[in-house]
C-alpha cells in the first residue's frame, strides 16, 4: 500500500445495465476519513485518434445528457465480449 492508497471497506454495484454498472464504495482515505465513492465501471473500449489529410484531428459533436449540452470528443465504443480491439477500430 502506498501512502496515497484508500482502502475499500465496503463495495457494492448500486445500479447495473448493459455497458455498466455503477459501483459504490465506502472507502477510508489516507488520513483516515472514511466516506463514500462512486464510479462507473464500465467493459474495454477503444478510442480513435482520427487525422484528416491536412494532419488535422477531428472530432465529433454529440449531446450528452448528463451535462445537458454538446460535447466534442474523439470516436470512441465499446469493445464486445472477445472482440479483437484492431478490428474493433475498422
Amino acid at each position: 500500500m502506498t501512502d496515497l492508497e484508500w482502502d475499500i471497506l465496503a463495495e457494492q454495484v448500486a445500479y447495473s445495465c448493459e455497458g455498466f454498472d455503477v459501483v459504490n464504495q465506502q472507502v477510508r482515505l489516507p488520513e483516515g476519513t472514511e466516506t463514500e465513492f462512486d464510479y462507473l465501471s464500465e467493459t474495454e473500449s477503444v478510442v480513435i485518434l482520427p487525422f484528416d489529410t491536412d494532419g488535422n484531428v477531428v472530432v465529433i459533436e454529440e449531446w450528452r445528457q448528463a451535462v445537458e449540452r454538446a460535447n466534442r470528443g474523439l470516436p470512441a465504443g465499446n469493445l464486445e465480449p472477445g472482440e479483437d480491439p484492431t478490428e474493433a477500430v475498422r
